[in-house]
Order: C-alpha cells, then structure tokens, then sequence
C-alpha cells in the first residue's frame, strides 16, 4: 500500500481484528478447557494454551504447554 499510486478508501462501522495473526485465532475459534484452541482431527493429553489445525490428519499434543499459559 505505501508505493501505491492509487487507493480507494471508504469507511466503515465495525471492529477489526488482524485474523492474519496466531494470537488473533482464539477470539475466531472454539478454545477447550486447557486453553487450547483446536479445529478438526486433534486430541490433546496434558496440553494447554496450544493452536492445532488439522485439515486431514490426526494432530496429538502431548504434554504440551506454550510458556505463557
């Protein structure tokens, strides 16, 4: 956009959230009792604060915690 020579702009009336971003995707996506936010073919064993998308396989966290949470 910064070298673009010519931009329409219009404005508009409602929140944004930057859904490019991991740390936007819990706000969009179902979040479990450990905090993970999973979608499709995951199961999780001692897990929490995780992000797992499975779009065909099988995903398993085990024992997995994000530093954080």
């Amino acid at each position: 956009m910064e070298k673009a020579e010519r931009v329409a702009m219009a404005e508009a009336r409602f929140d944004w959230d930057d859904v490019g971003s991991w740390t936007a995707l819990p706000t969009h996506l179902p979040m479990d009792e450990q905090g993970n936010t999973l979608q499709g073919a995951v199961t999780t064993h001692d897990a929490h604060g995780n992000i797992a998308i499975s779009k065909k396989r099988l995903i398993a966290l085990l024992r997995c915690a994000r530093p954080d949470s």
